[in-house]
């Protein structure tokens, strides 16, 4: 950890009078410019920041136990995450509909509660090392600390990684190809029908504008198309969802179903989506584009957002907000349908519901 000049900061008590719990801030703001890591004292004598107390073994003791605790509980909670999943029909379409997917967004780290137990503490040792092997890290903060400061902190100094490896745009896109065609069984009371259309040639902006409007004038909302066709006209939903998946340049459609609607939504859904350059028009794609600009909006006050935000900036795989609210707003109709002889249909999958089949 170095200053501004790049002199490593004073390690000695910085309040050699008052209690240190669970560490501090106490450090000189005039000379550092960001929030230094801040490690667990004595609670006696000793600030955060002293490197040769929390050096020793006796000190570092209970926070090796609290972490092994806490890591036993997140296995936990993966192993009820996995089952919540299993159990839900949406999710469960999800995962399955995925494997039929030729990227990276068909990976699960873990398929089945079993898997977690194979991960062993070491593991994760040995992963976190490996992460701060290769990522540069300029903020770094643990603790309850004052979030509006740090995101304070965060703001002014954006973008905050210097040296980025990390890319959240995987950029691990879908390619055209023969539509494939997946029906499977479980026991649920309803159906989930999953649609996945690809995109070749689309360019960055495209992507990032475009393509996101194109799923919000889908199903994103009481005004999208799917709903206002497949809800409201025809009755043969419970819920539906569009969404474009810019990571994987790929769009998702989702529409919960009686078993006895599957076909009918099958066929709504391949009808607006064989006429979408005469279902777009100037009043949905401008009511996508302010439905996507207030989202934005809302989530400016979140500081997970602002972290994501500065980093995925920086990499250059967004817009800083300023310019990506005004490409929203020049996004057309006309700009939209220019990219549908881009899209394909690439998978139409079925999770049929036959809980009520066993007698």
């Amino acid at each position: 950890i170095k200053d501004k000049n790049g002199n490593t900061p004073d390690t000695g008590n910085q309040k050699p009078n008052e209690e240190c719990k669970y560490g501090d801030l106490s450090i000189n703001t005039e000379i550092y410019d960001y929030p230094l890591a801040v490690i667990v004292g004595d609670e006696q004598n000793s600030c955060a920041l002293n490197r040769d107390l929390w050096d020793d073994e006796e000190t570092q003791k209970p926070a090796k136990d609290k972490f092994e605790k806490d890591f036993n509980i997140v296995k936990e909670e993966i192993k009820l995450t996995i089952k919540k999943q299993n159990e839900n029909l949406s999710s469960k379409a999800f995962l399955q509909s995925k494997k039929t997917v030729d990227c990276i967004l068909n990976i699960d780290p873990f398929d089945v509660e079993e898997d977690v137990d194979k991960v062993h503490l070491s593991d994760l040792k040995e992963a976190l090392k490996d992460m701060l092997d290769n990522y540069a890290i300029d903020i770094y903060v643990i603790g309850n600390l004052d979030m509006d400061e740090i995101e304070k902190k965060i703001v002014d100094n954006s973008p905050f990684i210097s040296n980025p490896v990390c890319n959240y745009d995987y950029n691990d896109f879908v390619s055209h190809r023969d539509v494939i065609e997946v029906e499977e069984k479980d026991k649920f009371e309803q159906s989930m029908i999953v649609y996945y259309y690809s995109f070749e040639d689309l360019s960055r902006d495209e992507r990032l504008y475009e393509a996101t409007v194109l799923g919000d004038v889908l199903g994103s909302g009481l005004n999208s198309l799917l709903y206002k066709d497949i809800r409201e006209k025809y009755s043969l939903c419970y819920n539906l969802s569009a969404i474009y998946m810019r990571h994987f340049n790929i769009l998702r459609i989702m529409v919960g179903v009686d078993k006895k609607n599957i076909e009918k939504a099958k066929e709504r859904i391949e009808y607006i989506m064989n006429n979408l350059d005469t279902l777009i028009n100037k009043n949905n794609v401008k009511d996508a584009r302010l439905n996507i600009i207030n989202g934005i909006l809302t989530n400016t006050d979140s500081v997970d957002y602002l972290l994501f935000e500065s980093d995925a900036v920086f990499n250059k795989v967004i817009d800083p907000m300023d310019i990506k609210l005004k490409k929203f707003e020049s996004v057309t109709d006309k700009s939209v349908k220019s990219i549908l002889p881009k899209m394909k249909e690439y998978t139409k999958y079925v999770l049929v519901g036959d809980k009520n089949e066993d007698n």
